[in-house]
């Protein structure tokens, strides 16, 4: 799937995302640093828009497919590292000033409970005055938009069919 993923996601505008949380950073982030940590990084596009907008990136993805395809598209003069971790047991050698999970990322968590363990992780690491920043798919989303619906598309480069049931007692899409 990593190897497709930059195709799946070609829609995203990496750009204007990174320049919003760009200005709500510069708004709310009260601490003097410049490290940000992008959490369930995927391929990396996000973490290099953060670099270009001067930040020392820290990339975190749980797969190594994500991450190989990140390195392999790294621009050497970006300031990015890039570490394979579960964001449940998020474990840096140092602090942040800025955390950022985007594009539905805690989504992809199985329960509450593990939402709660990453929100402490992300707070065991960050700088005092930091900022967390994320996004997620909301039930109506998953029950109006996405639930029990199938999205094909036939692409020059290949197909993909993508089948949604949302379960809505459950909480699982």
């Amino acid at each position: 799937f990593s190897f497709y993923y930059d195709q799946l996601t070609e829609n995203v505008e990496y750009p204007q995302r990174a320049a919003y949380f760009h200005k709500l950073i510069q708004k709310y982030c009260q601490s003097e640093g410049v490290v940000l940590l992008d959490l369930a990084c995927g391929t990396g596009s996000l973490s290099e828009e953060f670099a270009k907008l001067g930040y020392d990136v820290l990339g975190v993805d749980y797969s190594y497919g994500m991450l190989n395809q990140a390195m392999q598209k790294l621009e050497h003069n970006l300031p990015i590292q890039y570490i394979c971790q579960d964001m449940r047991e998020l474990d840096l050698y140092g602090t942040v000033d800025i955390t950022v999970c985007a594009l539905d990322s805690l989504n992809h968590l199985d329960s509450f409970s593990d939402v709660q363990t990453v929100f402490q992780q992300v707070f065991n690491v960050t700088e005092s005055g930091g900022v967390f920043l994320f996004d997620m798919n909301t039930p109506y989303k998953y029950r109006e938009m996405l639930g029990n619906t199938t999205i094909a598309e036939n692409r020059e480069e290949g197909s993909f069919i993508w089948e949604n049931e949302f379960d809505e007692e459950a909480g699982i899409n």
